[in-house]
């Protein structure tokens, strides 16, 4: 069952190892919506996802293509730290292309097959470290997904697998 709160995905609540999921798009884009917050709190989670689109990532980061996740380590005072109770931003490209000017028409940029393979990355992440999953409603604002449909998609990547899921809504949203 994903768990429903109020407060702010950048600092989400706990202990153990926490990854703030959130979709970024296809095209180097980092500008509007939930980025802001977070790269406010967490500027290498924007400097890494732009290092990544111009190809200069670490290689474990695999291609920057739709379905591929980045995990960036944001914050960790020591090895204990990353292994028990770091917080890493999982940067997971399923969004192809974005909304360039207001004046253009809104149309739905996420591609819920490439969600799927990210949430399945996410999952294999999670697991091994007993990892909880912190997030805004992503791939439902700016992306245009249908928020039903990908809740379906992390109850079927993740819940079922046995990992936690929070979802967070700013207060008065």
């Amino acid at each position: 069952m994903i768990n429903y709160v109020t407060g702010d995905a950048t600092n989400p609540q706990g202990d153990g190892v926490k990854i703030i999921t959130h979709v970024v798009n296809n095209e180097g884009g980092w500008g509007k919506g939930f980025v802001i917050p977070l790269a406010r709190r967490y500027p290498t989670a924007e400097s890494s996802y732009r290092q990544w689109f111009q190809g200069g990532a670490n290689l474990w980061d695999g291609a920057f293509e739709l379905g591929n996740v980045q995990f960036v380590t944001v914050t960790c005072g020591s090895v204990a730290d990353e292994v028990f109770n770091a917080t890493i931003v999982a940067n997971m490209v399923a969004q192809d292309g974005y909304r360039k000017r207001y004046d253009d028409p809104p149309k739905q940029y996420l591609k819920y097959d490439a969600l799927l393979e990210c949430l399945e990355r996410v999952r294999d992440f999670a697991v091994p470290r007993n990892a909880f999953v912190h997030a805004p409603r992503f791939g439902a604002g700016l992306a245009g997904g249908d928020w039903n449909a990908i809740e379906k998609l992390i109850n079927v990547a993740l819940v079922a697998n046995g990992v936690s899921v929070t979802i967070y809504d700013l207060p008065g949203i």
